[in-house]
C-alpha cells in the first residue's frame, strides 16, 4: 500500500469552486502520441492508464523520487507511486475532481518553490507540473503534487489529458 507522507510527497490541487483547472491551456487533438518504454508510440491515454516512467519531485526538500503514475478515468484517480529505491513506497492518490489547478513553467516560475526551479535541469523545468489539489482534510490547505513528465511533449499531453477528464 501508499504510505502518504506529506512532508516527502508534495500535494496536488482540486478544482476549483467553477469546476475549472485554471490555468490548463488548450493542446491539440486529444489523440496526441506519447512514446513509452516499450515499442514505439500508443495513445496517450492507453499509455497513462497502464502506467508512465515519471519523476517526483519533494515540496519541502526538492529531493527527486523515480516513480510510476497512472490515471484511471474509471475511478477519477490520478495514482502515483515510488519506485526502485528500498524501504517503504510512497505515494499519492489524487481525485482528478479534487485537482484545483495544474501549473507548469508557461505560467511563471514564480508559481515554484524557489529550491526546486533552482534543482532542476533546463528540460525537467520544462516537463514539471504542479498539481494543487484538495487534501483529504477539507479543512487543511490545498496540496500540492510535483510531477516531472518525460517531455514537454508528454507534460502537454498529460494537461490536455487531465483536463478532458476532469470536464467530463
Amino acid at each position: 500500500g501508499f504510505v502518504e507522507s506529506p512532508a516527502s510527497l508534495p500535494t496536488l490541487p482540486v478544482p476549483n469552486s467553477h469546476g475549472n483547472l485554471g490555468h490548463l491551456r488548450a493542446m491539440e487533438p486529444r489523440h496526441l502520441k506519447a512514446t513509452t518504454e516499450g515499442d514505439g508510440h500508443v495513445d496517450f491515454a492507453t499509455s497513462v492508464a497502464k502506467g508512465r516512467r515519471c519523476t517526483l519531485v519533494a515540496e519541502s526538500t526538492g529531493k527527486r523520487m523515480e516513480a510510476r503514475y497512472c490515471v484511471d478515468a474509471n475511478l477519477g484517480l490520478l495514482v502515483a507511486k515510488t519506485t526502485g529505491q528500498t524501504g517503504p513506497q510512497e505515494g499519492k492518490i489524487v481525485p482528478v475532481k479534487s485537482i484545483q489547478d495544474i501549473w507548469t513553467v508557461d505560467d511563471g516560475e514564480e508559481c515554484f518553490p524557489r529550491h526546486i526551479v533552482k534543482s532542476l535541469t533546463s528540460r525537467e523545468k520544462n516537463s514539471l507540473l504542479l498539481i494543487e489539489h484538495t487534501a483529504a482534510d477539507p479543512y487543511a490547505q490545498p496540496a500540492n503534487t510535483y510531477l516531472i513528465e518525460a517531455s514537454l511533449s508528454a507534460r502537454n499531453a498529460l494537461l490536455q489529458y487531465m483536463k478532458d477528464l476532469n470536464s467530463s
